[in-house]
């Protein structure tokens, strides 16, 4: 509140009318006012405060005028602008800082979801998306995600419930510079060194294995579990476990076969599960039907293709995979 504050004084610095500040009264205000944006859909901002005889909201007239509204969106601000102005100088060079102007929120966030969960026996770090059709240099495309346009994260998750316990934004190749690589220097960055030793597991996939990394990992006593094809320190070669596949015989008819499961293997399916969660697509979301319960649902499963249930009534999503072996 404080930066928006200073933001707005400055940029209304020399026009007709000064910048009124705003108090915690107000913000909240604001937000609720996003907040209903949000549900209620309209295709301009303006259109929520007209005042025609056949069209019209009531809510949006009683908190704050449309003025005020576009004058506080253009002012919200979460860095200091002084702090802006000395990294503005710094760019082009190596100190310069391409989160600064959301950096006091965003390591508020870090900070809490590292304080407020305490993480299962299974944890797992790989990419995540956050969409953005932003024209600016961190966002990132990945062809292989959910979402494919908009800024990566690296994310430490629980396994379970896909809960973030920490994560940072990727800023580009030369964020890091210890040499090790990309995959090796997130995994050090993410892990909280504190659990080590305590039982916890670590899933990633190849992209973040390395000698390097296991080696470093062991000596500092973690049990992890990660996949090069495949790589663990915790699962015997082979337990005995099976699981049905399709595949083509000789004459090009399918036809099931029982084939070997490392336990290594099945445990990584299941506990890589806490990064790419289920998402509802655009369009024909709720024309699908779920294929364990035949009830109408936005979710699809990113890995399986398939629409599933996956609410606090029904976890068709769970036993799905279940039943296909894929746990």
């Amino acid at each position: 509140m404080s930066n928006t504050n200073k933001y707005g004084k400055k940029k209304q610095s020399g026009k007709k009318v000064a910048w009124k500040p705003i108090s915690m009264s107000d913000f909240f205000c604001y937000l609720s006012l996003v907040i209903y944006m949000g549900m209620v859909k309209l295709k301009s901002l303006t259109d929520y405060w007209k005042t025609s005889s056949l069209y019209q909201l009531p809510f949006p007239m009683t908190v704050m005028s449309c003025k005020r509204f576009l004058v506080l969106s253009q002012a919200l601000h979460i860095s200091d602008p002084k702090v802006d102005e000395a990294n503005d100088k710094k760019r082009g060079t190596a100190t310069f800082d391409r989160l600064c102007k959301i950096k006091p929120l965003y390591s508020s966030i870090v900070e809490a979801c590292k304080t407020y969960f305490q993480p299962a026996q299974n944890v797992s770090i790989d990419e995540r998306m956050v969409a953005s059709k932003a024209r600016i240099g961190l966002k990132q495309y990945m062809r292989n995600k959910p979402t494919k346009w908009g800024y990566k994260l690296f994310v430490l998750a629980d396994s379970v419930c896909a809960y973030t316990c920490n994560f940072f934004v990727y800023e580009g190749k030369n964020s890091f510079a210890t040499g090790k690589g990309l995959g090796y220097d997130s995994v050090m960055e993410l892990l909280d060194f504190q659990l080590l030793g305590k039982g916890y597991k670590l899933f990633v996939d190849n992209f973040y294995t390395s000698p390097t990394l296991f080696a470093d990992l062991r000596k500092r006593e973690w049990m992890d579990t990660r996949e090069v094809v495949m790589c663990t320190t915790i699962h015997k070669s082979f337990s005995g476990d099976h699981v049905v596949r399709r595949v083509k015989d000789g004459a090009g008819v399918w036809t099931t076969k029982n084939v070997p499961i490392p336990t290594a293997v099945k445990d990584y399916n299941k506990s890589m599960g806490g990064m790419d969660v289920p998402k509802g697509q655009k369009g024909t979301a709720w024309r699908r039907c779920c294929v364990v319960c035949k009830m109408k649902s936005p979710i699809t499963c990113a890995t399986c293709s398939v629409t599933l249930c996956f609410t606090s009534e029904r976890d068709c999503y769970g036993i799905w995979h279940q039943q296909q072996n894929i746990v």
